[in-house]
């Protein structure tokens, strides 16, 4: 975003701004990351206190769109922090 506003400022205000993208890059990665961390954390405890949560009672608890929610649960899976337990309705989430 920072890259975005100093590139239009450049372009439509004529200011001078350098455009140096690989650090606002950089920047953004961590953020993305930290975010990420923090969705996972509130998944976690979420399922903690709820085993049989649901995409989208997960996705209104936390504010994300089910594909959201489903995109962090199959990272969960395949880093084998969670697994599901039982069929898709009636089953449960087992924090391993």
């Amino acid at each position: 975003m920072e890259f975005l506003n100093k590139f239009f400022g450049n372009l439509l205000l004529g200011e001078s701004n350098v455009l140096d993208n690989r650090e606002m890059q950089i920047k953004d990665s961590v953020t993305t990351q930290k975010a990420t961390q923090e969705t996972t954390q509130k998944i976690l405890k979420i399922l903690e206190s709820n085993p049989k949560a649901t995409r989208k009672e997960l996705a209104e608890k936390i504010g994300l769109t089910p594909d959201g929610i489903k995109w962090n649960l199959n990272k969960l899976k395949k880093e084998g922090i969670i697994r599901r337990i039982g069929p898709d309705k009636g089953g449960h989430w087992e924090i391993i």
